[in-house]
């Protein structure tokens, strides 16, 4: 397991916890009210109902992977800014410039972002290499990404010719509430 699946295991362990043993009997039946009314997509893309205790660790555990306070009550509205693009500019050696795009940012709203190795340019089904960057990006601004890059996979490329794909999502850092993921790639060059 890498550090990074450890770290993602604590989170989930600690709100699966703090569901069962940290709740009043009010506050569980919140939870459950909401996934009842809040369906979501699986990775099929298939509609389905999470249960109290996948909905509240599921938003916990994006508010504590932004740093924020975790929630015992459930929010009041789960709305976020949809991703509409991506600017990555990736050149050699050493640059790595990531601008995640929304119409209008909310408050407390950042992009979570997830970037590739260097990939042979007509490679396409990349989900298996992608990797979180650390952190949370800010939304509508250029994010220097180059030392984050070289944390996760060394070196930045010195020639240029391969593909980085980078997919990501908005994320309320105080409700936990996520958008759907946007992904696109650029040529390093």
């Amino acid at each position: 397991m890498t550090t990074a699946q450890c770290v993602a295991a604590g989170r989930q362990a600690t709100s699966a916890k703090d569901y069962s043993f940290i709740l009043t009997d009010a506050e569980l039946a919140a939870w459950r009210a909401l996934a009842a009314t809040t369906p979501v997509l699986n990775r099929l893309g298939q509609s389905v109902t999470l249960s109290g205790q996948q909905i509240f660790c599921k938003l916990n555990n994006i508010i504590a992977m932004l740093g924020g306070t975790r929630i015992t009550t459930p929010p009041g509205s789960l709305v976020v800014s949809s991703p509409i693009s991506v600017t990555i500019a990736a050149t050699t050696p050493g640059t790595l410039d990531i601008t995640p795009t929304v119409a209008a940012a909310g408050a407390n709203e950042y992009a979570i972002v997830y970037i590739t190795p260097p990939l042979n340019p007509g490679r396409s089904f990349v989900s298996s290499q992608l990797r979180q960057i650390p952190g949370a990006l800010a939304l509508n601004a250029v994010n220097h990404m180059a030392a984050n890059y070289e944390l996760i996979f060394g070196s930045i490329p010195a020639a240029g010719g391969q593909r980085i794909f980078v997919r990501w999502y908005v994320a309320n850092v105080v409700t936990g509430a996520a958008s759907a993921s946007y992904q696109d790639s650029s040529i390093w060059s």
